[in-house]
C-alpha cells in the first residue's frame, strides 16, 4: 500500500484509557479507566499502556511536566493507529486516545479537555465528552465538527470556549468547534507541530542528512530526552517524504519490552527516549543511523547526501537555510519540490495502450539527461517507497481516475517530467 492512513473510519477515536506508571520497568502499567467500558479490544488494552511510558521508569522521570507524544500501532492490514499521549508527571498517570486519524493537533487539544475534567473529579462530564465524540462519525477533511456538549454538561459557552482558549498560544482552535484537518495539504508551521518541533530542533544539514538517509531506506534511529519532540521529530521527518510514504518498521517511540527491534536487519525508523539509549548502544547495532535531537548530531556510516542529485540538494539547502522564521507551508513545499525534481519524471515512463492497462517502463524512466540524476534513480528504483509509490499512480490510473494530487501539480508547474532539470 501507499500511505498506511485508514479512509473513512468508522469513528473519531477507539478507545481511551488512563494509566498509572508502574514502579518497575519489569511491571506492566495498571489501566485505571477506559472508554467504551465494554470494549472487547483486547490486544489494544494489552499493548497500549506499555506504549505509555516508553522510557526508563527507573532512572526518568520528570515531576512537574507534562507531556503530549504520538505513539502508532499497525493493524493486521497494515493502517496505522495513532495513540496520543498526555503524561502527566505530578500524578504519574498517562491518558491515551487510540484513533486511525492523525490528528494531531485536535487530539492533543482533547487530552488537555481531558485532563482538566481528571483533575477537577468532573467524571461523567469526561464520560459524556467521550461518549459524544464515539457517537460520531469523522466530519469530511477541512469540515467542521461543533460538539455542543458545553449546554449538555451545564456549562456555559462563553465559559467553556473561555477555558478552552487558554492554549491559544499553540495556535490550535478550540475542540468545540474544530476543523477536520485537510489530509490533502501540506503541514503548515506553526499550526503543525509535529514539522515546527523538528525544524525548531533539528538544523539543516542534520535534516537533509536525515531525507538522504530515509531516501536509502536506512535503519534509523532518532533519540531526544523530551518525549513530545521525539515524536514530533519522527512524524515530521517522515512527512517530508511526500509524496512517498515509509514502507518499513515505523515506531515513533519505542517502549523498553521492544527494544530488541533495533536489532531487526531491515529498515526501520524508530524513535527512543535518550534514558533507553544506553541499553540500545549495547546491542549489537550495524549501519545505523543515529539522530540525537539533544545535542543536534546525526551520525551514519553512510554518504547518502552526496549520492542525491547535488544540483537539486543544493536548491533545497538554499530554500531550508532561507526559511528562518518563516510560517506556512515553506518546508513542507521545499520538500515537496525536491521530490518533484527527483521523481517527477516518472510521468514521462508511463505506457498509454490503448485496450491495455497503463504500464510502467522502467528503462525509460532511467534513461535521464542528467548523470547524477540517473545515477541515484538507478537506486532508488529499488527502492520500496519508489515501487509502492508506482503501484499506487498505476492503480489509481487503471481505475479511471485522474491524478490531481499537490505532487502531480508541482512536477507539472515546475516542468520536471521529461528528464528536464
Amino acid at each position: 500500500m501507499g500511505s498506511r492512513i485508514k479512509e473513512n473510519p468508522e469513528r473519531i477515536f477507539e478507545l481511551f484509557i488512563e494509566v498509572l506508571c508502574p514502579k518497575s520497568i519489569d511491571d506492566d502499567p495498571a489501566v485505571l479507566r477506559q472508554f467504551p467500558e465494554d470494549s472487547n479490544d483486547q490486544e489494544s488494552l494489552q499493548s497500549l499502556p506499555k506504549f505509555c511510558f516508553p522510557f526508563d521508569m527507573e532512572r526518568e522521570w520528570e515531576s512537574t511536566t507534562v507531556q503530549q507524544f504520538t505513539f502508532v500501532l499497525t493493524d493486521i492490514d497494515g493502517f496505522q493507529r495513532f495513540g496520543f499521549c498526555r503524561l502527566t508527571g505530578s500524578s504519574k498517570t498517562c491518558i491515551c486516545i487510540l484513533s486511525f486519524l492523525p490528528w494531531f493537533e485536535v487530539f492533543y487539544k482533547l487530552l488537555n479537555n481531558i485532563a482538566d475534567f481528571l483533575a477537577k473529579g468532573q467524571y461523567s462530564e469526561m464520560k459524556e465528552l467521550l461518549s459524544l465524540l464515539h457517537a460520531q462519525p469523522p466530519p469530511q477533511s477541512d469540515s467542521p465538527l461543533n460538539l455542543e456538549f458545553a449546554q449538555q454538561l451545564g456549562v456555559t459557552t462563553e465559559r467553556f470556549l473561555k477555558d478552552m482558549k487558554r492554549d491559544a498560544g499553540s495556535g490550535m482552535a478550540p475542540l468545540s468547534y474544530f476543523i477536520a484537518p485537510d489530509s490533502n495539504s501540506l503541514p503548515t508551521i506553526p499550526e503543525s507541530r509535529n514539522l515546527t518541533e523538528y525544524v525548531v530542533a533539528v538544523d539543516v544539514n542534520n535534516m537533509l542528512h536525515l531525507f538522504a538517509s530515509m531516501l536509502h531506506e536506512r535503519r534509523i534511529i532518532i533519540t531526544c530526552s523530551k518525549l513530545s519532540t521525539l515524536t514530533a521529530c519522527v512524524h515530521g521527518s517522515s512527512a517530508m517524504l511526500y509524496p512517498m510514504y515509509w514502507q518499513h518498521i515505523y515506531i515513533p517511540v519505542l517502549p523498553p519490552h521492544l527494544l530488541d527491534y533495533c536489532c531487526a536487519p531491515m529498515p526501520y525508523l524508530i524513535g527512543i527516549h535518550s534514558s533507553l539509549m544506553e541499553r540500545v548502544r549495547s546491542k549489537a547495532l550495524d549501519d545505523v543511523v543515529i539522530l540525537n535531537v539533544d545535542t543536534n548530531s546525526l551520525d551514519s556510516p553512510f554518504n547518502d547526501l552526496e549520492k542525491l542529485p547535488t544540483d537539486v540538494m543544493s536548491v533545497l539547502k538554499m530554500k531550508l537555510k532561507k526559511q528562518s522564521a518563516v510560517t506556512g507551508d515553506v518546508v513542507a513545499r521545499a520538500f515537496l519540490r525536491t521530490q518533484a525534481a527527483i521523481f517527477g519524471s516518472y510521468q514521462d515512463a508511463l505506457k498509454f495502450n490503448a485496450g491495455e492497462p497503463v504500464t510502467f517502463c522502467e528503462e525509460t524512466f532511467l534513461d535521464h539527461k542528467l548523470s547524477s540524476m540517473k545515477n541515484f534513480l538507478q537506486h532508488a528504483v529499488h527502492l520500496q517507497l519508489f515501487k509502492q509509490f508506482i503501484d499506487n499512480r498505476l492503480e489509481k490510473l487503471n481505475q479511471g481516475k485522474v491524478l490531481t494530487d499537490l505532487f502531480e501539480e508541482e512536477v507539472n508547474l515546475g516542468g520536471y517530467s521529461s528528464g528536464e532539470d
